[in-house]
């Protein structure tokens, strides 16, 4: 973690001595007239209204991925389904122009309001998912870095930055405003039990789909698959495995599988589960791996054969595809399928 003293280079890229620039940062102050805030405040919800006749689009591909959520506490759950729904708003195109429902808002309604609100909206177009940790605590606020990007920010005061300390880690929202940016209300703290796990996986996932890459873009565009990490490490509580016991084959078993999958294929959690059930297994049961396809097979047959999963696999496709027999996969599959479904249902086999 940075850490910025007094008399360091403020972070801002001024060449001025942090406290004689960002230190004691205060955003200018713009006087809004009632109308005008009150079209700011009603801006959300307006949006929310607007998407309804996007349901359809809306629906299928929430459901799709909020599935997993229902088996968090109810706080969680609520938690990053705002999230979601907020992700699929404002950085999914989903019409039929292939926009986000957030353009096609800005795009209709941008010139019913004053300049100063309509440019604020216009802003919003510019709103990305950021993984956010706390540089700093002053008396007039907290100082964020993004940790993707490594950009400053210095949101406006509220009861919600009040309650950061530093350090803290936390995802969401940063929304433009007539006065600066706001750190949003659907913004969820990491608690530092399960930081590092996250770190852990949220570096597999950038590893594995993007060639190690830490790409804000492929981080906003896939952001389901990073709520579905915190989802993943909220819920799993398997004992950890020391890589010593793991075979060398069995990591090879999981590169072919990620070889072989997208991450539009599958919830991304469910593809972490398999993982970390199959190095279990393997430091366990020792199997005797021959080939790492019929291995690698078997498991996506055990992840696309569960419920709420939109990529259906049958023995013949995965065959083909890792280029072993159906039979074989089959084998495979019974022998792992008795194991892996200690903690979910069982897959029907077949």
């Amino acid at each position: 973690m940075i850490k910025i003293g007094r008399n360091d280079a403020c972070p801002c890229g001024s060449g001025k001595k942090y406290k004689k620039c960002c230190l004691n940062k205060i955003q200018e102050n713009v006087l809004l007239n009632v109308e005008d805030q009150q079209d700011f405040n009603e801006l959300l919800p307006k949006l929310f209204e607007y998407s309804k006749q996007f349901d359809g689009e809306l629906q299928a591909i929430y459901q799709r991925y909020s599935s997993t959520y229902e088996k968090l506490k109810t706080g969680d759950s609520k938690a990053f389904s705002k999230l979601l729904f907020h992700w699929l708003l404002f950085n999914k195109p989903l019409t039929e122009d292939d926009k986000s429902i957030l353009e096609k808002f800005v795009e209709e309604h941008s010139d019913n309001y004053s300049e100063t609100v309509s440019t604020t909206l216009n802003k919003w177009l510019e709103l990305t998912p950021q993984i956010l940790s706390v540089l700093k605590v002053e008396k007039g606020g907290v100082v964020l870095i993004d940790w993707l990007t490594e950009s400053i920010h210095y949101p406006e005061h509220t009861e919600l930055t009040s309650q950061l300390t530093e350090d803290d880690l936390l995802v969401g929202y940063l929304y433009p405003t007539p006065t600066g940016v706001a750190l949003g209300s659907d913004a969820v703290l990491i608690p530092d039990s399960l930081r590092h796990h996250v770190v852990v996986e949220v570096d597999r996932l950038f590893e594995e789909f993007h060639e190690g890459v830490k790409d804000p873009y492929f981080f906003v565009e896939h952001f389901h698959a990073f709520l579905s990490i915190l989802a993943h490490v909220s819920i799993v509580d398997l004992p950890s495995v020391g890589f010593e016991k793991i075979p060398e084959q069995a990591f090879a078993v999981i590169d072919e599988l990620y070889n072989n999958i997208e991450l539009e294929d599958y919830s991304y959690d469910l593809i972490l589960l398999a993982m970390e059930k199959w190095y279990h297994f393997a430091s366990e049961q020792a199997p005797r791996i021959q080939k790492v396809g019929t291995y690698a097979a078997a498991i996506e047959y055990w992840i696309a054969n569960h419920q709420h999963q939109w990529t259906k696999q049958t023995f013949k496709q995965l065959s083909e595809k890792y280029g072993v027999s159906p039979s074989t996969i089959s084998a495979r599959f019974k022998e792992l399928n008795s194991v892996f479904s200690d903690v979910t249902e069982r897959v029907p086999h077949g």
